[in-house]
């Protein structure tokens, strides 16, 4: 019997989520696909302010990164920032 395997290399980034209602970041997390956009596997505290703010923005802070440890750190024009 033949097997065929796909390996999908995920690149990673970093994003924020910012509210509508007043433009702060209320959320800054690491990751790959469509990760940023998704409301699943979110905390209550999350949807608390999503729900409160009517909606989220995403910002794309780093791109294209190799692997997850890469989206550990972030650059700053101060240096780097670890998550």
């Amino acid at each position: 019997m033949l097997f065929r395997s796909t390996i999908m290399t995920a690149i990673y980034y970093v994003y924020e989520h910012t509210r509508p209602d007043t433009g702060n970041v209320f959320y800054v997390g690491k990751g790959s696909f469509k990760r940023a956009y998704s409301k699943a596997k979110r905390n209550k505290h999350w949807h608390n302010i999503v729900n409160k703010a009517q909606g989220f923005s995403v910002n794309i802070i780093a791109k294209d990164l190799d692997n997850i440890k890469q989206a550990n750190f972030i650059p700053t024009k101060d240096g780097l920032v670890m998550l």
